[in-house]
């Protein structure tokens, strides 16, 4: 299940980072990711909203692994 989480992981944080750039299109930097400033406490509060979004589906895929013995899902 830990690889499971690291591959879903990169499309979220990935679509999260697009989402971010999108409404922060009013800063209108020449390269958007040098006007990301993000504290500490932001960065904890999207870590946590990761976390809370990847649960569901890591919790479903044990669940998966634990129903099936198919040979793909032992690579996952």
């Amino acid at each position: 299940m830990p690889f499971f989480f690291y591959v879903v992981h990169i499309p979220v944080i990935h679509a999260m980072a697009v989402f971010a750039e999108h409404f922060d299109r009013a800063a209108a930097a020449p390269l958007p990711a040098a006007s990301w400033q993000y504290g500490l406490i932001s960065v904890y509060a999207l870590w946590f909203c990761t976390l809370a979004l990847l649960y569901p589906s890591c919790r479903w895929f044990a669940d998966l692994k634990r129903r099936r013995t198919d040979a793909w899902l032992s690579f996952l």
